[in-house]
This record gives C-alpha cells, sequence and structure tokens, in this order.
C-alpha cells in the first residue's frame, strides 16, 4: 500500500500528533477490503471520539481528518466503495469539513 498523507498544521495550529495513528488505522482497514467491518468501525469509532476529545477537538485536528478523508492523498488504490453504506455515509461525512462550534 501507499502511504497516505496526513497534514502537520493547519493554518498554523498544529496537529496532535495522536490522530495520525488513528487515521491511518481506518485506512490499514479500508485497505484489507474485509467482509467482516467490525474493525473499521471501531477505528473510525476512535478517530470520532478522539476529535470528540478535549485534546482532540482543535480546529487543526478537524481539518486534518477532513482533509485525509476527502482527499485521500496518497491513497493508491485504497477506497471505501466496498464497505456498508452506512460506514460509507460516515467515511462521507468525515471529509464534509468538521466544523468547530
Amino acid at each position: 500500500m501507499s502511504e497516505p498523507k496526513v497534514i502537520t498544521t493547519y493554518e498554523g495550529e498544529p496537529v496532535s500528533s495522536e490522530l495520525r495513528p488513528l487515521l491511518l488505522v481506518v485506512y490499514d482497514e479500508l485497505g484489507k477490503r474485509s467482509a467482516n467491518h467490525t474493525s473499521l468501525k471501531d477505528a473510525i469509532d476512535r478517530v470520532l471520539s478522539f476529535l470528540a476529545s478535549p485534546a482532540g477537538r482543535t480546529n487543526a485536528n478537524c481539518w486534518a481528518a477532513d482533509l485525509f478523508f476527502a482527499l485521500g492523498e496518497g491513497w493508491g488504490d485504497v477506497a471505501w466503495e466496498h464497505v456498508p453504506d452506512q460506514l460509507g455515509d460516515v467515511l462521507g461525512d468525515m471529509a464534509w469539513h468538521f466544523m468547530i462550534p
């Protein structure tokens, strides 16, 4: 598999070093194309839980996750068309500009 891009800063604000490994687990699970999506669901849940936490809820982190899924830079042939619609919808929502209130 190729190496996907995760930004390290957004508008001068650093992206948490905790986010990249979480995103890469989702990427790895997508690349497995498994019929059992439990691991993928758990990986997505960990990303969302981090982004909802006090440490993870930053503009830079939200944009890093958004751009990771929206652009798919360096993803090669890894995609999410094979996942059930409900998980695909969550991934699509994650690629639609997280915004912090």
